[in-house]
């Protein structure tokens, strides 16, 4: 029997044919409200998943990156995006389950990133209850998303009783539980819209407690969130980490070469991040720095592949973990503290970076550049209407006009002296003459 869902091409009898298996619409309950969600079940669960992705969307696109455009407000398992592929891989082919979150209120309908937090702590409460208490998570963050992830991880650190204690028990145990496998920014934001900001100090200080790797994929041209970015969250953050640059990726990511290749990469990133961590501090190091070299295997192997479009960043640099030595990839150049400054300075870049710093300037101008027209329309919106002030203004001239003001009589002096020389009144019209 065909399966009739669109977007699936699985036939015959076999349902281990049909990829719409395993993928199911939740709701699951929070503190707050009711989440939508779509769950990612392996077709055969191992006892003891050690890890779980949590999909997290952006400010307005429900169904995640690379969904099209007339499919934005569509949260739906029909709807393709690039989330719905690194589910069904995950899932399909190695066993990990996965969660797409749909945010209750997203921040294009004045959703803050506290909003966000508690429908992630709701996702994985219910990923923990499903598949046990040992599951650790894996984010992964577009847009609104990445600065979700970031106040999340900031409100561990600074109330660890609020936030971690209800995943992993009792915080303050001297080895506690690994809740968190890994993060992944795609094209992520450092705050939210509107004055909601994140403490990226704090947030980089439990990432780094909590010995997790970090990977950054972000495009080039992008006009939403700038590349710089990215590179303050690669530059700032402790190793391990990767940042991996798309060459002439936009934000939205639909073009169908973006589609696959971002959830290759992100796919192949995952699978090697969510193995089993150590019970013991030395053994947690050390299986976490295989994960690291591992995953950044893959994503040299991709960069040479595809040099001209895929470049990376890595630190440590990726070894073999077989025979020893680095591997090749095809570089991209993050700028440090002191070009940044030096750029922002107005000083003379050196000749290696000139180009690069030049194209990093142009997109930062572009990102302020909408960033002041949305600041524009906002202010506009609070003002309310053209139409609207005009009215206003039509009816409060109107009002005075209709007032029956008595004449003064400037002939005596005393009287002159009593008529304020920045407010005469017009014998003719009764109204008020300013200078």
């Amino acid at each position: 029997v065909a399966c009739l869902r669109a977007g699936c091409h699985g036939t015959g009898g076999q349902k281990t044919l049909c990829h719409c298996r395993g993928m199911s619409l939740k709701k699951i309950s929070s503190r707050k409200g009711l989440v939508d969600a779509i769950e990612y079940e392996p077709k055969v669960v191992a006892h003891g998943v050690a890890a779980f992705g949590l999909l997290l969307p952006g400010t307005s696109i429900r169904p995640g990156p690379g969904a099209d455009k007339a499919d934005k407000y569509h949260f739906d398992l029909d709807v393709p995006s690039i989330y719905r592929t690194i589910g069904q891989r995950l899932s399909d082919g190695y066993g990990v389950p996965c969660l797409q979150l749909c945010w209750r209120r997203f921040p294009a309908d004045g959703g803050l990133t506290h909003d966000a937090v508690n429908d992630m702590m709701a996702g994985i409460a219910f990923m923990k209850e499903r598949y046990g208490a040992q599951c650790g998570a894996i984010f992964v963050g577009y847009s609104f998303g990445g600065a979700a992830i970031l106040q999340f991880l900031a409100q561990a650190g600074e109330n660890p009783l609020a936030i971690l204690n209800p995943i992993i028990g009792d915080s303050r145990k001297p080895r506690p539980t690994p809740w968190l496998h890994g993060c992944v920014a795609l094209s992520g934001a450092l705050k939210g819209q509107n004055g909601d900001d994140v403490s990226l100090l704090s947030a980089l200080k439990q990432l780094e407690q909590a010995q997790v790797p970090l990977l950054v994929v972000h495009g080039s041209d992008d006009d939403n969130v700038a590349l710089s970015a990215a590179h303050k969250l690669y530059r700032k953050a402790a190793s391990p980490k990767s940042i991996c640059v798309l060459q002439g990726g936009d934000h939205n990511l639909r073009e169908p070469i973006w589609q696959e290749l971002v959830a290759e990469i992100i796919s192949n990133w995952l699978v090697r991040i969510s193995g089993t961590r150590g019970c013991s501090g030395a053994s947690r190091s050390r299986s976490v720095q295989q994960a690291h070299h591992s995953a950044a295997a893959s994503l040299c192997q991709l960069s040479v592949q595809r040099a001209s479009v895929v470049t990376c960043a890595f630190e440590p640099s990726p070894q073999r973990l077989d025979s020893g030595g680095l591997l090749p990839f095809t570089a991209c150049e993050v700028p440090n503290l002191q070009e940044v400054f030096a750029v922002k300075a107005g000083a003379p870049p050196t000749e290696l970076s000139c180009c690069r710093l030049a194209k990093i300037a142009e997109l930062t101008a572009l990102h302020a550049s909408r960033h002041n027209k949305a600041r524009e329309r906002l202010l506009k919106e609070r003002r309310g209407p053209t139409k609207e002030a005009y009215l206003k203004l039509q009816a409060s001239r109107a009002e005075r006009r209709s007032l029956d003001l008595p004449c003064i009589d400037i002939s005596g002096p005393e009287a002159a002296e009593s008529v304020a020389p920045s407010a005469v009144v017009s014998p003719s019209t009764g109204t008020e003459d300013g200078p």
